[in-house]
């Protein structure tokens, strides 16, 4: 009967939306009708009397992590909803975009639209960057819940771990099958499954372990990463004035008159300093750009998480001793990762407590808080810089604190209070999230081709008649071809619709694919 209900609430929301918003006001089905779609315990009616806010938290499936889990996937899935080649063509044609009216009128910033959806290039942070930790961190919030399901449900220590370590394999095998995309397979460990899966089973050995002992490991490994990156040596990028500053031993009284002979070696130490950066895969204006006061020890291609990877590639054969990676991403991103892990599992286990809901509220807004001003005073300080391609310590702690306060957030919104509803498009996709990325890795360019084959080439164009009424100080007049800018937004938009439907439609039929 229940189950009926949400079917029929489903249906509602998506195909009669007046209607949808009487049945909630009628029978209360925010408070009632969706957990068992979840998979957890049906929850007991909440009384009109009763503050939801002030009852113990549930022990149920969390629509918070599954909204959460949800919003991210489709922001990955969306291709960032092609906002920033978007954003590229308007800059590009010095286009402005006013949305609005009178004194609603807001232009959009595209150069900040282009910042936030794109990676930084070394140190920094925008939302872009905030998708890898988001993954990593729900990862260990999850494993709190799924693992005390499959111990209630009688599996000893002994058949969690292994399972543990088979979920590992698969994920660092999935990860490679969907990157290897050319004539051979793409033995890359830097992508987001094969981090998980690098992790996850060490993950597993800090379940049930208590605040105190994770706490520990949390910062066990981030003193570890440190240590292993500034204690390295051979690190920093050749000729950058922090790497010149390391290795010199002259003082400045040594320093002599440059004269003609030391102006033609000073020519050839250019050549040879544009072939070192060459070879790991740097220019000289990117090293100026970008690692500007950032110590050597933290420098792309040119760190000790490098080293360990020319060494574990060479080894199997796959690279020689040149060998550089494009992004800067590196395979022991995995052992401080784990510590953002780590604390996804500190607060899943929170959340598992019989207490107040509002307890595990001011926790993760007191834990989000300590480790962002952790990992920024880092930054800040010059002492490890926030660098989200090879996870610096700060980067962990910086990062996995925003992880924190969107969770609290959420868990505010759709799990102390009765708005879980307003959730379900982001739910259907957190709920089949792995079947949304091998749709999004596998299925992209095949189904642009058939939307183009069976709709036209005009598919993914704005039409004027909508882009007038989108943007109404455009003149009527304005040529069609400036709607063609917003061609990548669309493209986005109606490939990720096509995915999130096939979602929607194993939601309804309760089909939920895991890994």
């Amino acid at each position: 009967m229940m189950e009926e209900r949400a079917d029929r609430c489903v249906h509602k929301l998506f195909a009669e939306p007046s209607m949808f918003c009487l049945s909630i006001l009628e029978s209360k089905i925010l408070s009632t009708s969706f957990t068992p779609l979840y998979g957890g315990p049906m929850s007991q009616a909440t009384s009109p009397t009763t503050n939801p806010a002030n009852t113990p938290a549930k022990k149920g499936r969390l629509h918070s992590l599954d909204i959460y889990r949800g919003l991210i996937m489709i922001s990955l899935a969306f291709g960032g909803f092609g906002l920033l080649q978007t954003s590229r063509n308007l800059q590009d044609a010095d286009a402005t975009t006013i949305i609005g009216q009178g004194e609603y009128a807001t232009e959009i910033r595209w150069d900040v639209v282009e910042q936030q959806f794109s990676h930084v290039q070394w140190a920094g942070y925008g939302f872009w960057d905030m998708i890898q930790p988001s993954f990593m961190f729900m990862v260990g919030v999850s494993m709190a819940f799924s693992y005390a399901k499959r111990k209630r449900r009688g599996d000893n220590y002994a058949e969690l771990l292994f399972h543990a370590f088979t979920r590992s394999v698969v994920l660092v095998f999935l990860g490679i099958f969907l990157i290897s995309n050319g004539a051979s397979t793409n033995w890359s460990l830097m992508n987001v499954l094969t981090q998980i899966g690098l992790g996850y089973t060490f993950l597993f050995l800090f379940w049930k372990r208590g605040f105190l002992i994770q706490s520990v490991g949390v910062v066990v490994l981030l003193l570890v990463t440190f240590s292993a990156y500034r204690f390295a040596s051979n690190v920093g990028v050749p000729g950058t004035a922090v790497a010149q500053a390391a290795d010199a031993d002259e003082t400045e009284s040594e320093a002599a008159v440059e004269t003609a002979d030391e102006a033609v070696d000073e020519a050839v130490d250019e050549q040879e300093q544009e072939m070192a950066l060459k070879r790991i895969g740097l220019t000289q204006k990117w090293v100026d750009e970008n690692l500007v006061d950032i110590n050597p020890w933290w420098h792309k291609n040119a760190n000790i998480g490098h080293q360990v990877d020319v060494w574990l590639f060479s080894s199997f054969g796959k690279t020689d001793r040149h060998y550089n990676s494009a992004g800067g991403y590196q395979t022991i991103n995995f052992i401080p990762a784990l510590a953002t892990m780590l604390l996804g599992l500190i607060c899943g286990d929170w959340l598992k407590l019989d207490r107040s809901s509002w307890i595990n509220l001011l926790q993760f807004f007191a834990l989000g808080a300590v480790c962002i001003m952790a990992g920024y005073a880092l930054h800040e300080t010059n002492v490890c810089p926030l660098i989200k391609r090879i996870w610096t310590p700060s980067w962990a702690l910086f990062s996995g604190g925003i992880c924190i306060i969107t969770l609290a957030s959420l868990y505010l919104l759709f799990d102390m209070l009765p708005l879980s509803a307003l959730g379900l498009p982001a739910t259907v996709v957190g709920t089949n999230s792995i079947v949304m990325y091998c749709m999004h890795m596998l299925l992209e360019d095949w189904t642009k081709v058939n939307l183009v084959r069976h709709f036209g080439d005009k598919i993914f164009q704005l039409q004027p008649q909508i882009g007038y009424k989108l943007f109404s100080p455009y003149p009527i007049d304005s040529p069609p071809e400036f709607f063609n800018l917003y061609q990548p937004l669309c493209e986005a938009v109606l490939v990720g619709l096509c995915f999130w439907v096939v979602c929607l439609l194993m939601y309804r039929r309760k089909l939920f694919v895991r890994v």
